[in-house]
């Protein structure tokens, strides 16, 4: 199977997607939020939104693009994902998000597409910028060149103490909305507004049922290393886990 990267570096069309508050509070029970986070459930607070929603409408856009590839999409792997927050989302409002294969590479078994988004407002300011680390089981070996090396922003510091045969697992994307919660709980004071940028690989899969811990290290002022492990195996889940946050206090 060999991947088009005739498409690397050409942007898709925007697709527009209109969201309500009802989508907002549907994506922030989906990733666990509880009535001691009323802020993102209640209307009548906002609700606010969790930065993470950046993930929601890029899926589609990301979707498409990579089918277009003619990879197999049943053999696809979510590897990573990172997020920049440009603005904050609005409780409800229309985005129009675009996305561009950065690179197709050949990872010799596999094949790894990474893929920006970028996600606009109904005035064209930019809201959020996401990338997708894809990888394609099977479709490696096609004399391409290597993915780039990229280093974790703030990896968790090693001196200090820190780990689908069951079935259907629990989307990747899920197990990275709730680390931004567990993030802002624990860093952030509760507000989630303040985080500005956040990324992670996928490393195990997570079953309904887990529980997930988050544990974080802040390695300078704004900036936090994480870790995400399940519980009942001590299995680290996510790795080369980081969040930003705005340390200015405002």
């Amino acid at each position: 199977m060999t991947l088009d990267v005739g498409l690397v570096g050409k942007p898709s069309s925007p697709e527009k997607r209109i969201y309500t508050w009802e989508d907002t509070v549907l994506y922030a029970l989906g990733i666990g939020a509880t009535k001691e986070e009323l802020d993102y459930l209640y209307e009548g607070r906002g609700p606010k939104v969790y930065p993470s929603f950046a993930v929601v409408p890029k899926f589609n856009p990301m979707l498409d693009l990579l089918a277009k590839t003619g990879g197999s999409m049943a053999m696809v792997v979510h590897g990573s994902e990172k997020v920049e927050i440009v603005r904050p989302f609005a409780t409800a409002g229309t985005l129009y998000t675009t996305a561009t294969i950065r690179g197709i590479y050949d990872m010799r078994k596999f094949a790894s597409v990474i893929i920006d988004m970028e996600s606009k407002n109904e005035q064209q300011e930019v809201v959020c910028r996401t990338t997708s680390g894809i990888i394609f089981r099977g479709a490696g070996g096609f004399d391409g060149p290597r993915p780039p090396k990229e280093e974790t922003p703030f990896p968790v510091p090693k001196d200090r103490p820190v780990g689908f045969e069951k079935g259907p697992i629990l989307h990747g994307l899920c197990t990275f909305g709730y680390m931004v919660r567990h993030a802002a709980k624990g860093a952030g004071g509760g507000d989630a507004s303040k985080l500005t940028a956040f990324g992670a690989q996928f490393r195990r899969p997570v079953w309904p049922g887990d529980t997930l811990v988050t544990e974080g290290w802040i390695v300078s002022p704004g900036n936090v290393a994480l870790s995400v492990s399940v519980k009942e195996r001590a299995e680290v889940v996510l790795s080369n886990t980081w969040a930003s946050f705005d340390a200015s206090g405002g």
